[in-house]
C-alpha cells in the first residue's frame, strides 16, 4: 500500500514540476443534520426576543474522531490534527486515481488567507454551487479503511504538489451524529422585515448569533427528496391557537402579546433526524414557499 501510495504521489509530482497543475479532487462533504426532539411533541413554550423557544445542537452526520494527534502534509499544506478537531466524511466526486474513492476520506475545514478556519464549521450547511466542493481542504485517508489513517490528501483547487503523502498509522473511531460546537437550530420569535411583522424564525445559530438564511431545506418525514421550505412564519393572527408547518415540524401558536413582546407556542409535531441546508441571500437563490 506504501508504495503505491508513493507512485501516486511521485506522478503527481513529476507532472506539477513539468508545468502541469496538480490533480483537483472534488469532494462532497458529509451533511449537516438535525437531531431527533421525541420528548418536544405535545410541550410548550414561551419566549421573547430575547431567548429560543427551542433549541437543538448541530451535528455531523458521519465524522471521525481521533484517537491521538496527527501531522499532516500535502499540497503546500500543513496541520496538525487533534482528537477535538471536527472532520467530516467526505465523497470523492472527482479524482485523478479512482483508487482514493475505495478508502475512507474524512477532511477538516477549510484553508483561508493561509490561515484554517475553524468558523467554516457551521458555514459548511450552505451548500448551492459547486464552489465549495473544490476549496482547498487538508483530509485524512484510511486507503484500505482497517480503522487507521495511513496518507494526508490535499483536496480542491491546490496548485502545489504532491497532493497525496503518506503518514505514520494512526488509529480513529468513526461516528455518527457529531455536535458542531457552537452551533444550533433554533426556532424564535424574530422582528422580521417591514412587511413581514413579528415571526417565528427557523433558523441556524452560531455562538449565539443568527446565520441569517433565507430559507432552509429538509428531506421530508416519509423520505424522499431534500425540499425547500420558507423559514418563518407569521405570529399574529385574527384566532388562535394558529397552527404553522415548517416542513413536517408543526407549531400551535396559543397566543401573542404585542405589547410585551412575547409568543407562547405547542409544538404538535417533534422534529426527527434530517439534514438542513441553510439557504444564502442572494439573488439566485429563490426559495420555494411551503
Amino acid at each position: 500500500m506504501l508504495i503505491k501510495l508513493l507512485a501516486i504521489a511521485a506522478a503527481i509530482q513529476s507532472s506539477v514540476e513539468s508545468g502541469g497543475k496538480a490533480p483537483v479532487i472534488i469532494v462532497e462533504l458529509a451533511s449537516t443534520v438535525v437531531l431527533p426532539a421525541d420528548n418536544l411533541q405535545g410541550s410548550e413554550a414561551e419566549a421573547g426576543f430575547d431567548s429560543p423557544l427551542w433549541k437543538t445542537p448541530l451535528a455531523i452526520d458521519e465524522s471521525a474522531i481521533l484517537k491521538e494527534p496527527v501531522q499532516a502534509t500535502a499540497g503546500g499544506m500543513s496541520r496538525q490534527f487533534g482528537p477535538a478537531d471536527l472532520l467530516w466524511r467526505a465523497q470523492i466526486i472527482s479524482a485523478a486515481d479512482p483508487e482514493l474513492a475505495r478508502g475512507a476520506l474524512y477532511c477538516g475545514t477549510r484553508m483561508s488567507h493561509g490561515q484554517w478556519d475553524d468558523s467554516e464549521a457551521v458555514y459548511i450547511a450552505f451548500r448551492h454551487n459547486e464552489l465549495y466542493k473544490q476549496t482547498p481542504r487538508l483530509c485524512l485517508l484510511d486507503k484500505d479503511q482497517d480503522g487507521r489513517f495511513d496518507a494526508a490528501v490535499a483536496v480542491g483547487k491546490i496548485s502545489t504538489g504532491p497532493i497525496i503523502s503518506s503518514i505514520a498509522p494512526k488509529t480513529y473511531q468513526q461516528t455518527e451524529s457529531r455536535p458542531i460546537p457552537g452551533s444550533t437550530l433554533e426556532i424564535r420569535l424574530d422582528k422580521g422585515s417591514l412587511m413581514q411583522g413579528r415571526t417565528l424564525l427557523l433558523d441556524g445559530y452560531f455562538l449565539g448569533t443568527k446565520i441569517d438564511s433565507v430559507g432552509i431545506k429538509m428531506r421530508p418525514r416519509a423520505g424522499g427528496k431534500i425540499t425547500h421550505y420558507r423559514n418563518w412564519r407569521p405570529v399574529s393572527s385574527r384566532a388562535y391557537p394558529a397552527v404553522q408547518d415548517f416542513g413536517d415540524l408543526q407549531v400551535s401558536i396559543l397566543s401573542y402579546d404585542a405589547q410585551r413582546q412575547r409568543v407562547r407556542a405547542r409544538f404538535d409535531r417533534a422534529f426527527y433526524r434530517t439534514p438542513v441546508i441553510f439557504e444564502e441571500k442572494g439573488a439566485l437563490i429563490i426559495p420555494i414557499v411551503r
